[in-house]
């Protein structure tokens, strides 16, 4: 019941047990077998529906095919991210007296954070990083692109040939 509908509150089971089981039970009866059960109520993380869409399970196997196609035709990768993270946390659950929510004044301002950026190459590990304070630009992300593989971003995309990108790890 409750892998198929995290957010059931308790009433709802209360009348479904009763509507398909024949079970009466109070909600507290409930609440006790979930805690008993180690279920508890946290933070319902929404995931989007087409992240685990058949068309995309079927993108990423022949990604991971071709992949894996590349790499036994001994062709080395280099895989290239970058991420953002807030300087500043804040808790996303609290407490309050029963029956009350829990509320805190949230700053309208948006809080500090720094973007990293890496390549790293299986065998070799990461070959580069950089730290920017606050949002990465397209121009950062050419920076580190151009010091990386030496290629002109100049109003186009990155595509290192596999020659180039073989011969710039041989020089490492």
């Amino acid at each position: 019941m409750i892998e198929n509908r995290p957010d059931i509150t308790l009433v709802e089971m209360q009348r479904m047990l009763e509507r398909e089981k024949a079970i009466v039970v109070s909600t507290s009866a409930i609440a006790r077998k979930l805690e008993g059960c180690l279920i508890t109520m946290k933070k319902l993380e929404l995931i989007p529906e087409r992240r685990n869409s058949e068309e995309n399970k079927e993108a990423r196997k022949r990604f991971a095919e071709w992949l894996q196609q590349e790499h036994e035709q001994g062709e080395r990768f280099c895989f290239i991210d970058e991420c953002g993270y807030g300087l500043y946390t804040s808790r996303t659950r609290g407490r309050s007296v029963r029956g009350l929510p829990a509320r805190r004044i949230a700053s309208d301002q948006r809080t500090p954070h720094i973007t990293v950026m890496c390549a790293i190459c299986p065998g070799i590990g990461v070959m580069q990083s950089r730290t920017i304070l606050g949002e990465a630009k397209q121009e950062n992300f050419d920076e580190f692109m151009r010091s990386l593989c030496d290629c002109d971003l100049d109003n186009s995309p990155c595509f290192l040939s596999r020659h180039a990108f073989n011969e710039h790890l041989h020089h490492l």
